[in-house]
């Protein structure tokens, strides 16, 4: 299993999403939840692994803020609020 997914970081897995997919869901997964988000700006990840890793750093890199993490296992979530503009980082 580790060689597995170590050929998948490198690119060279077949017949599986490659990393570039997987960040190319992730980021539109963070845009619609940014666009479906609460009133009160508050969402939540629920997923596994690279996912969760791959969504995390989309959200943040739009303006959200992770309160709450479980970790990256299967099945893991975190919880994010958006950053307010007079917040501090």
């Amino acid at each position: 299993m580790v060689l597995a997914r170590i050929l998948w970081l490198l690119g060279l897995a077949r017949a599986t999403e490659d990393k570039m997919q997987v960040r190319v869901r992730a980021r539109r997964l963070a845009e619609q939840l940014s666009s479906h988000a609460n009133a009160a700006g508050h969402v939540a990840v629920v997923g596994h692994g690279y996912m969760n890793i791959f969504t995390r750093k989309s959200l943040e890199a739009s303006g959200w803020r992770c309160v709450g993490a479980q970790g990256h296992g299967y099945w893991s979530h975190s919880r994010f609020v958006k950053k307010r503009p007079d917040s501090t980082p």
